[in-house]
């Protein structure tokens, strides 16, 4: 496999100048030195929204006889002319007569990315990218071909996968290479779980440990390492769900880091949940919120000093604090666990137990650290479906099966119309979503584990109109 990957310009798409964002691929899949040597092949539309050229030879004939070019949808003609030129320059058939050649060039479409009209794939380009093939491990992402692409709402581009697998205990390499452009973002799902979808919700979530120590030193260390954290989180798309939590080691609550982390951001600003100003003062009431130290006196590891310091926090973004949104912070549920505010600079042990945890943990939690965790409960807006009702809104019957089944189900539905198909476990979390089905489909379930789901089927927006019991056993 050989690139020719083209990057050029900046800035909004002019027709002719740019920006440049395409490339060739070029595929061998005997290697250059083999020349005309065939190999056994077939094709396969799976939209039919796309060109391919020299298909109709490789389906009459059984083989495919040239390399295998990629590129963009504008360039498909320029790529077949200079690999026939290629062709005559170095003998490709080896000095034998012949009368004709059927490159075969695929492609993708980039116009989004890269100025596509501007027609800057060259016949230099095409002899780069088959003068750079070679054997052995390829590049991946913005190369070649791929180079403009985007795939479900991303940046797209050119990728890899592979399988060993075995036949008459012979083994084989299966390798497969894509060009990968096509999906909108709303049909994204990794493990069963929609994130792409506009129901989708992500927290993005920062792990913290600030400089350690009291004194001017350590605090301005604490500002530039919050500073860099707040770098990150302005990059962020405005109203996100954002958490922030870690050990801070700030020492009241004007100290300059955080003071910084909850200033105002223009896309996303972070909050105290408690927002109780003065904490670190001798006089501050709540000495509730306070998580280190555990200990009046150190153990063999960790410091002492008994319950007078406010150093571990979980901050949240507005977003976050706001009780319309999807997911929001539940008041008054922030805690530092174990700490009622009856141990104050003493022993996390010489906490009453009264509204608090059993003594138990305490003394679990007294041997674990120096610090207390952090707790707080996010509540997560979201209609809830018991199985039963899921059930109950059947209203026309679908055929699945076998059912029980091992590997694979047949899915019959009476009627016209493409439908989108779905299985969900018991707890409603989605295993396994297909689109723009037909009336009888094959399904491959062989990835989910034993058990009991829900099957639905529902119209392009979403509908619910159709739902069966599916049991996988093996």
């Amino acid at each position: 496999m050989g690139y020719s990957t083209i990057i050029e310009g900046e800035g909004k798409n002019i027709i002719g100048k740019g920006p440049i964002r395409t490339g060739v691929t070029a595929i061998f899949p005997r290697g250059k030195a083999s020349k005309f040597s065939p190999v056994f092949a077939n094709w396969y539309s799976l939209n039919g929204n796309g060109e391919m050229t020299g298909t109709t030879w490789v389906t009459e004939s059984g083989f495919l006889e040239t390399p295998i070019m990629i590129t963009n949808t504008n360039s498909v003609g320029a790529i077949r002319q200079a690999v026939l030129k290629w062709f005559v320059d170095i003998d490709w058939y080896n000095g034998e007569n012949w009368w004709y050649t059927y490159p075969v060039v695929a492609e993708t479409y980039d116009g989004f990315l890269n100025d596509i009209y501007g027609f800057h794939v060259k016949e230099e380009h095409v002899l780069e990218a088959i003068e750079n093939s070679a054997g052995g491990e390829i590049a991946e992402g913005n190369v070649g071909g791929g180079t403009g692409m985007m795939c479900l709402g991303f940046k797209g581009g050119t990728g890899t996968a592979s399988r060993v697998i075995e036949i008459n205990d012979t083994s084989y390499t299966v390798g497969v290479l894509v060009q990968s452009n096509f999906g909108a973002k709303k049909n994204l799902t990794i493990a069963g779980v929609p994130v792409g979808s506009p129901s989708a919700e992500v927290l993005h979530t920062y792990v913290t440990h600030l400089k350690s120590s009291p004194g001017p030193t350590n605090e301005q260390l604490r500002l530039v390492m919050a500073e860099t954290l707040m770098d990150h989180v302005s990059l962020l798309p405005p109203e996100s769900n954002i958490i922030v939590a870690g050990d801070f080691n700030v020492y009241n609550s004007t100290e300059p880091a955080y003071e910084l982390l909850l200033s105002a951001n223009e896309a996303n600003t972070l909050r105290d949940p408690i927002d109780m100003p003065g904490w670190g003062d001798d006089e501050f009431p709540n000495k509730e919120i306070y998580t280190q130290s555990t200990r009046l006196n150190s153990l063999s590891d960790g410091s002492g000093g008994g319950l007078d310091d406010r150093f571990d926090f979980v901050l949240l973004s507005d977003q976050l604090m706001n009780p319309e949104a999807k997911i929001t912070y539940q008041e008054e549920s922030y805690k530092a666990l174990g700490n009622n505010g009856t141990c104050y600079n003493q022993d996390l042990l010489d906490c009453t137990t009264e509204d608090n945890i059993p003594f138990d943990l305490l003394r679990a939690l007294y041997y674990m650290s120096d610090h207390l965790p952090i707790i707080l409960n996010l509540d997560i807006q979201e209609e809830e479906v018991s199985v039963n009702e899921l059930l109950s809104l059947t209203n026309q019957p679908m055929d699945i099966f076998p059912n029980p089944a091992s590997a694979q189900i047949t899915l019959v539905r009476p009627g016209r119309g493409v439908f989108d198909f779905r299985i969900l476990n018991l707890q409603g979390k989605l295993m396994l979503q297909t689109e723009h089905l037909r009336q009888t489909e094959t399904i491959d379930i062989a990835h989910l584990a034993q058990g009991l789901y829900i099957a639905q089927i529902s119209d392009k927006d979403g509908r619910l109109f159709e739902t069966a019991k599916l049991l996988i056993q093996r």
